[in-house]
Formats: C-alpha cells, structure tokens, sequence
C-alpha cells in the first residue's frame, strides 16, 4: 500500500487490502484444521484463542469507521495487537514473540509521530518484525 501510494497508483492503494479476505480465510480453513487434530485443548489454548477474538472486536470498529479518523487507524490497530502479540508470547513462552509484542508497541507510538502515509511503512515494518519473523522461528522449533 505504501509503495502504490507513493506512485501513480494511488487511487488503487486500498485494494491492497482485498488481499487480506483469501489469507483471512485460508487462515482460518487452516486453525480450524490443526484445532480438529489436537488430541488436547488447555485452558491456555482457550485464553489465547478469545485473546485474539477480543483483539479482533477490539479493532472492527476502528476499520469499519477509518474515515471519521482519516483512515490514520494505524497507531490505534498496532497498540491492541502488540499487547494481544505480547501476551501470547507470555502464553506459550517465546521470547521471540514476546518481542514481536514490544515491536508493534514501539511501531504504534511511532505511528503517532509520522506523517500519515509513512504509517504504512512503519506497520509494514512491523508486521514483519513483530509477526513474521517469531512466526517463522516458531515454525522451525515445531517441525
């Protein structure tokens, strides 16, 4: 989105976002299969699952009234995720993660400090630091 509003293309920055529906379902298609494996669910499996679905309802209405705010939502998104991010790394106790959440709270409060566009940038940046990167240690730690 960054990089298409930084061009020609800005008109169409926003259907980035059109992206996010086929992961959003194939995410779920693919929780839902691993949870239908597990022999066991914990309590601490059930905590963090309504963690996330509260993050969730925390922020719908943040996306669905985005333009009250200008769509400058990117602080008031990062700030729940890093806390939900967090305190999932406390759950399954990985550092990695744990840092992912400290990430997403140091990219929320730059947020504020940015000119609006370059928040995309930074929650870009986030999201690769803060998700993708304990995501992938984890992944390689489970295999």
């Amino acid at each position: 989105m960054y990089i298409l509003l930084k061009t020609e293309y800005a008109d169409y920055a926003a259907m980035v976002w059109l992206l996010c529906i086929p992961a959003w379902i194939t995410t779920m298609i693919y929780g839902n299969r691993q949870d239908k494996q597990r022999k066991v669910t914990t309590h601490l499996d059930k905590i963090s699952m309504w963690l996330w679905i509260g993050i969730g309802i925390t922020i719908l209405p943040t996306w669905i009234f985005g333009e009250k705010l200008n769509w400058n939502i990117n602080a008031v998104v990062l700030m729940p995720v890093g806390l939900a991010t967090f305190l999932s790394g406390i759950i399954i106790k990985y550092k990695p993660l744990l840092a992912g959440g400290i990430v997403f709270w140091i990219a929320g409060f730059v947020c504020y400090l940015v000119a609006p566009i370059d928040q995309y940038l930074v929650g870009a940046i986030a999201m690769v630091l803060g998700y993708l990167v304990p995501g992938y240690g984890l992944r390689k730690l489970n295999m």
